[in-house]
């Protein structure tokens, strides 16, 4: 108990950082946001399973129980941080922070309840594994913990494109996208379970489990960024393609795959239309004067690759040249003048098509800056 202890307490101190590491954003979005309330959420529901294993106990009954309200701002915030994460102009509508809407509707029915009648919150959570009769406020927080797994659910449903079964095989990132989601869930039905069935060890296990979830989660984000490079992108051309992975029934006829062609060869060569680090498929197909999913079937059957690789091959072949023609010149700031917003995408990109890292690929280029 006294691992549990400390690993749980590590957790939420842990937490509590994130809280102000995403506040303090420069540039907050509708994700960093949510990160920062969900880490607040995850906070004060590790405090209070610290808090139990502890044994403590509030004379102030309200404070006993003040953690329901935040289990359900857990699934609204994942889901929101998932959805902004793969769209950098994400923006909640105004009708789903109705999402949130339970969590406020809990914290204001506990404060009044307990004005009237502050009996209701007078024990401990963890009574409730030692044969004490369940109450209202324990059924609220198993509805909480299942609520997050519903929101789990909904992200897949959100985004079909990332986990069907041609860009989970194709791509690491939608792979390891859905590794976090399948984790998530499982802690959240795990815990679930565990307070159904009134379950002390479930109930701590899938406290610390989530405590060293929590740290692995932002570690993974923070150092490999480059696993979601590019999903923006393959969602937008999953999207457009047209039923049928085969294209059993093609959608270029009447297309002039010649003219199309030597419009892409004008627009990439030419105008470097693959400079445009915010360059989409709907863009290119508009000045190539095609329908997006016709672009997507002419580049996956004729060029045997997707959107994002033919945009890629472009910026890699660009940021040779620079540096051959400039050996002064360094791989950062060449990535961001060819096209790529961060130097991870730039090196996954460069692997993917060259077969290696840009520096094993210059190397052998004297007087080149690798740095």
């Amino acid at each position: 108990m006294e691992f549990i202890s400390e690993g749980i307490w590590f957790g939420a101190l842990f937490s509590a950082v994130l809280i102000f590491y995403y506040l303090l954003v420069p540039r907050p979005s509708v994700g960093t946001r949510m990160l920062s309330l969900l880490y607040l959420s995850a906070a004060i529901c590790l405090l209070y399973s610290w808090i139990n294993v502890e044994g403590r106990y509030f004379e102030i009954t309200l404070l006993n129980h003040l953690y329901v309200p935040f289990v359900y701002l857990v699934g609204p915030c994942i889901f929101f941080s998932f959805l902004d994460a793969l769209n950098e102009d994400y923006r909640i509508q105004p009708a789903r922070y109705l999402a949130f809407a339970p969590a406020v509707t809990i914290l204001l029915i506990f404060c009044l309840v307990w004005v009237f009648s502050p009996s209701q919150f007078a024990y401990r959570q963890l009574d409730y594994f030692q044969s004490r009769e369940a109450t209202w406020i324990d059924y609220l927080n198993v509805l909480g913990l299942f609520s997050s797994v519903v929101y789990c659910g909904l992200i897949a449903k959100s985004l079909p494109e990332i986990f069907s079964l041609e860009a989970l095989k194709n791509e690491k990132s939608a792979r390891t996208l859905l590794s976090i989601l399948i984790t998530a869930a499982i802690l959240t039905m795990v815990a679930t379970i565990g307070l159904a069935l009134r379950s002390e060890f479930v109930y701590f296990g899938v406290s610390l489990s989530g405590a060293l979830f929590l740290p692995i989660n932002f570690i993974l984000k923070s150092r490999t960024p480059e696993l979601f490079a590019d999903l923006e992108m393959v969602i937008e051309e999953a999207r457009h393609k047209p039923e049928g992975e085969q294209y059993k029934i093609s959608r270029l006829e009447g297309v002039d795959l010649k003219e199309l062609q030597l419009a892409l060869d004008r627009l990439m060569r030419k105008e470097r239309m693959f400079l445009d680090e915010d360059l989409t498929l709907k863009e290119l197909a508009l000045q190539a004067n095609v329908k997006p999913y016709q672009l997507t079937e002419f580049l996956n059957t004729r060029l045997k690759m997707n959107f994002a690789r033919y945009v890629n091959h472009f910026r890699v072949e660009e940021a040779i040249r620079i540096l051959r023609d400039e050996p002064e010149a360094n791989i950062l700031s060449v990535a961001y003048q060819v096209g790529f917003n961060s130097k991870a995408n730039f090196n996954l990109a460069f692997k993917s098509i060259k077969g290696m890292s840009p520096r094993k690929y210059l190397e052998g280029d004297s007087g080149l800056n690798l740095s």
